[in-house]
């Protein structure tokens, strides 16, 4: 099922009906490096065009009965991704965003101050289990570096100084309201996190290396894996809790546009 799963989602990639984001990600835990992982994204729009969700679900072992009803309503792009594991079995996922009213937002100029935004909700399962967890991102507007610290500091105050070193260089590039930030959190487990998008800074990899020393306290692993060189563009980089109450660094990267108009 390990291998399976993957192919299952990235045959059902390039079978959409127009193009799609694809997107890796590595994850660094106290067990060690996780690279096996991906997303891919798509408008929801696709489904309408003859896009078999229901079939790749099927497929994977989807445990229908633990979704709530409304999850596909409530978002126009979706988001499908594996988080692999060599000892033991995968994760699949499944994350509907709300872009459209980040956009109205946005457009309106009547972005939040202190309102936290739901953006994605996503439904995470081992295919067998008969079970699934739902996790919960909102955003939390930002427009300033003090914003982000103090965020920081409520929810992952353990990575305040990972977070000072990579917003001091992430803001010689862009704005920091453009940087969005999200919390992610679960009702059941320990999962509570931060998620900050850095694709409007265009850093590479080879930039942001250096300045993930400052998270190597919180995560060893980290100090584990020097082979980021590239100059593949950062995405987001998440850290905080995981379920287990273990500590955790993701770095998403590598963003490209996969498939075509049929």
């Amino acid at each position: 099922m390990r291998a399976a799963a993957a192919n299952h989602i990235l045959d059902f990639a390039d079978a959409l009906p127009g193009p799609y984001g694809f997107e890796r990600s590595c994850k660094f835990t106290p067990a060690g490096v996780n690279r096996q992982r991906f997303l891919v994204t798509f408008p929801k729009l696709a489904l309408e065009l003859g896009a078999d969700l229901n079939g790749l679900l099927e497929r994977l072992a989807f445990p229908a009965s633990h979704c709530p009803p409304d999850l596909l309503n409530q978002g126009d792009i979706l988001h499908l991704g594996v988080d692999g594991n060599e000892l033991s079995s995968d994760i699949c996922k499944l994350y509907v965003e709300d872009a459209a009213r980040v956009r109205q937002l946005w457009q309106a100029g009547d972005m939040p101050v202190t309102e936290a935004v739901p953006l994605h909700r996503a439904i995470k399962w081992i295919p067998g289990r008969g079970t699934a967890v739902e996790t919960e991102y909102h955003w939390l507007p930002c427009y300033s570096v003090d914003d982000v610290l103090t965020q920081v500091q409520r929810y992952t105050p353990e990575f305040t100084e990972g977070f000072a070193a990579l917003l001091a260089l992430a803001v010689r590039h862009c704005a920091v309201a453009d940087l969005q930030l999200l919390r992610v959190s679960e009702r059941q487990g320990q999962r509570l996190s931060l998620d900050l998008n850095l694709y409007d800074a265009q850093l590479t990899m080879a930039q942001i290396w250096p300045r993930l020393q400052a998270f190597e306290a919180q995560v060893a692993s980290l100090a584990q894996d020097s082979d980021w060189t590239g100059e593949e563009i950062v995405g987001h980089l998440a850290c905080g809790k995981e379920r287990s109450g273990d500590l955790f660094v993701t770095l998403y990267y590598g963003a490209c546009e996969r498939g075509g108009f049929q």
